[in-house]
């Protein structure tokens, strides 16, 4: 499945008011960072993987390319929250002014931690996180096109609490207290097509490339109205 993943082509179309339509391609890098993310930012990595990809169309150009954006977003392989990162040593501190010296050491190991899982290599990481992925690129459209944000659930609030303290809209997906919550910005949905190209089959390839056209003209229709 890995090895799979590394030889075929993934391509994401959208349209963006401020870019018009993108034809975005997976780079190397853009695929370990995006399957880094979805390793270890928890379940339903399904659900994970499409709010990553929309999340950064919807910012797109923002951040150029999607591994600056997962670098950006996903707390377990973003530089900012590593040892000497500014989140880690903001949190950090407001811990220790609470007095909180056991949430503050925890909190330092999770900053080592996050160094080695933002340079773990795509073998280390599990088969569901590959299949997940690939489910993406497969079945092109996303379940959850709503959901903008996701949250671990937290322990003193409901997900409708902290969708309203946030100004965020709750996007029902998932089950289970250990699954990462989702979020949604006020009428706003992102048509993303997702799609997968197997470099030999050149007629595949260009009927799935008019197939893209198709949608983007929709997609286009539909910002525009």
């Amino acid at each position: 499945m890995a090895q799979e993943s590394r030889q075929v082509k993934r391509t994401i179309a959208f349209s963006t008011k401020r870019s018009g339509e993108v034809h975005y391609v997976l780079t190397a890098a853009d695929f370990l960072d995006l399957a880094r993310a979805v390793e270890y930012e928890g379940p339903p990595k399904l659900g994970v993987a499409w709010t990553l990809i929309q999340r950064f169309a919807y910012l797109y150009p923002v951040y150029p390319t999607l591994s600056k954006f997962v670098k950006a977003y996903s707390q377990p392989v973003n530089p900012r929250w590593f040892p000497s990162g500014v989140e880690h040593t903001a949190y950090y501190a407001m811990l220790r002014s609470k007095g909180d010296e056991a949430g503050a050491q925890r909190e330092n190991i999770e900053a080592a931690n996050r160094v080695v899982k933002a340079s773990a290599p795509l073998s280390a990481l599990h088969k569901d996180t590959f299949q997940a992925i690939d489910t993406v690129f497969t079945q092109h459209y996303s379940p959850i096109p709503k959901s903008l944000h996701f949250h671990a659930p937290d322990l003193h609030r409901t997900q409708d609490v902290f969708a309203k303290n946030k100004g965020l809209d709750v996007v029902t997906y998932g089950t289970g207290v250990r699954q990462n919550w989702f979020f949604g910005i006020a009428n706003t949905t992102v048509s993303v097509i997702a799609t997968l190209e197997d470099s030999a089959a050149i007629g595949s390839a260009l009927i799935a490339l008019g197939y893209i056209g198709g949608i983007l003209y929709l997609i286009k229709r539909l910002y525009a109205q």
